[in-house]
C-alpha cells in the first residue's frame, strides 16, 4: 500500500500531496458517506425482498415493544 501511495504522489508538490492524502482520508472516514451507503444497501434489500411499507412499520413496532 505504501508503494502505491508513493507512486501516486511521485512528482507532486507538498501541497498536492497533502491535498490528495486528506481527500483520501476523508473519503475513507466520512460518516455521512458510510451512512448513505448503508441506507442504499438497506433500500436495495427492501426492494429485492419486495417488502411493503406495512411490513416495515410492523417490524419497527415489534422492535420498539421488545425494548
Amino acid at each position: 500500500m505504501d508503494e502505491l501511495i508513493s507512486k501516486l504522489l511521485e512528482g507532486k508538490t507538498i501541497s498536492e500531496k497533502v491535498r490528495k492524502l486528506v481527500n483520501a482520508y476523508i473519503a475513507e472516514n466520512d460518516l455521512s458517506s458510510i451512512a448513505d451507503d448503508l441506507w442504499d444497501r438497506i433500500s436495495k434489500k427492501i426492494k429485492k425482498e419486495r417488502f411493503k411499507q406495512s411490513d416495515i412499520e410492523d417490524a419497527i413496532k415489534a422492535t420498539r415493544v421488545s425494548k
